[in-house]
């Protein structure tokens, strides 16, 4: 793990993640969740564990099928575009499917960079003393989804060194889909059960267990929680004040004025591009080090 946000404590940055989530998600303002959407994006590409081209695909399809999808179905707003089979398609349907498709590929964003943040390891050493058997079933389940991926490439590929359903017809694809899927059931109930005889074989639940990894809560975890639970509480007045109120019908409207709305918008800013500007200044400070040498 080469990145400098996953260096934190996990308490301190689990609290991280819950803070700009729930913000993200659970606000109706449109610039919010843009915000969410591109720190999300930055951060994403900054850890470096995948290229967003491979999900590119995936997403913007997501992004088009919710937001063409709220205005089919609700047609509330006074400013009326044009009919679809007399049907109003109104400006504000279409603002707000589009904020709730910013929203969800922001929290999908961020959900894939608490996924390579927090490993197993982690999640074992937060949630140990709390729950011992749901904190295994969090940690197995991370470890079993990049499982079945490899084994679903892997058993791909067999299928087509063996010649079987090469061809591009909707009867092949169909056959070879229900053939990997029945592979990878298979594959999840076989290792389901050697993982269980191991666990019993290792005497789980026998006694009480005790952690092999020790996580010191540094100078640095105290500031970023610290900046964390002010920025949130902050927010949080703001939320609970309906000064972040945003109202989509039936006309756009929001219920706070230009100064106040600026002021909370730069301080979900400086919360939601935290590890970006983490992640910059620990690659400042590496290349001026190398600089020295």
């Amino acid at each position: 793990m080469n990145n400098a946000f996953s260096k934190f404590h996990p308490l301190s940055s689990f609290i991280y993640f819950v803070c700009v989530i729930g913000f993200a998600v659970f606000t109706q303002h449109p610039i919010i969740r843009g915000i969410g959407l591109i720190s999300g994006i930055c951060f994403f590409i900054l850890l470096n564990e995948r290229n967003v081209n491979k999900e590119l695909a995936f997403i913007l399809m997501f992004f088009f099928i919710i937001a063409i999808t709220n205005p089919l179905f609700f047609h509330d707003g006074k400013t009326v575009l044009f009919f679809l089979h007399g049907n109003a398609i109104t400006l504000e349907s279409i603002i707000a499917g589009i904020s709730m498709s910013v929203m969800m590929i922001s929290a999908v964003f961020w959900l894939w960079c608490f996924g390579i943040i927090f490993t197993c390891e982690k999640v074992m050493y937060l949630f140990s003393k709390i729950s011992p058997k749901i904190s295994l079933i969090i940690s197995m389940i991370m470890r079993f989804i990049p499982l079945l991926k490899d084994r679903h490439k892997q058993t791909q590929g067999c299928q087509k060194a063996m010649g079987l359903y090469t061809s591009d017809k909707l009867t092949d694809r169909v056959k070879s889909a229900v053939r990997i899927f029945s592979i990878l059931v298979t594959y999840a109930l076989e290792h389901s059960l050697e993982t269980e005889t191991a666990m019993r074989a290792r005497g789980f639940s026998s006694k009480k267990r005790t952690s092999g990894l020790t996580y010191s809560f540094k100078k640095r975890d105290s500031l970023l929680l610290a900046i964390c639970l002010t920025l949130s509480l902050a927010l949080l007045f703001g939320a609970v004040s309906e000064k972040l109120q945003f109202y989509y019908y039936p006309s756009l409207s929001i219920n706070a004025s230009y100064s106040t709305s600026v002021m909370y918008l730069l301080l979900f800013f400086i919360l939601a591009f935290m590890p970006v500007f983490i992640e910059i200044k620990e690659a400042a400070m590496w290349k001026y080090s190398l600089s020295k040498i």
